[in-house]
């Protein structure tokens, strides 16, 4: 299978599943009260002296943090590969210094093409296209 469409496909759908993902599951207070009644100068100030109300607020504020950096970095990871990916194109790298010229003289647009093309082969082998 083409190295790049293993990596690029998997990172595509855990973005999309991440964007769908409606209900999210949390550890109930309950499970969590035998670690939390443990000595608190272990525990984050949020949950000192803690209960059901500032467990459930501090977990939903965790899982908010939490996705927000995957996100981030789901995002950086493809600029990353749009940018100085090989393997899908025979266009140079892009610097971040010379990214406007590259989008001036047409390099972007046509990294971008080369890697939605290959996104879109059905049919991948060990050898790269390129």
């Amino acid at each position: 299978m083409n190295k790049f469409f293993s990596l690029i496909f998997p990172l595509v759908w855990g973005v999309a599943l991440t964007a769908l993902a409606a209900d999210r599951a949390f550890t109930s207070y309950a499970n969590v009260k035998p670690v939390l009644d443990q000595p608190s100068d272990l525990l984050p100030a949020e949950l000192r002296d803690p209960n059901e109300t500032k467990w459930r607020a501090w977990s939903q504020r965790q899982d908010k943090a939490i996705r927000a950096r995957l996100q981030q970095g789901d995002l950086d990871s493809m600029v990353n590969l749009l940018l100085y990916g090989t393997s899908f194109t025979k266009q140079p790298r892009i610097k971040v210094e010379s990214l406007t010229e590259a989008s001036r003289a047409g390099t972007l647009r046509a990294r971008v093409d080369d890697l939605v093309a290959v996104c879109g082969v059905q049919e991948t082998t060990s050898a790269s296209p390129f």
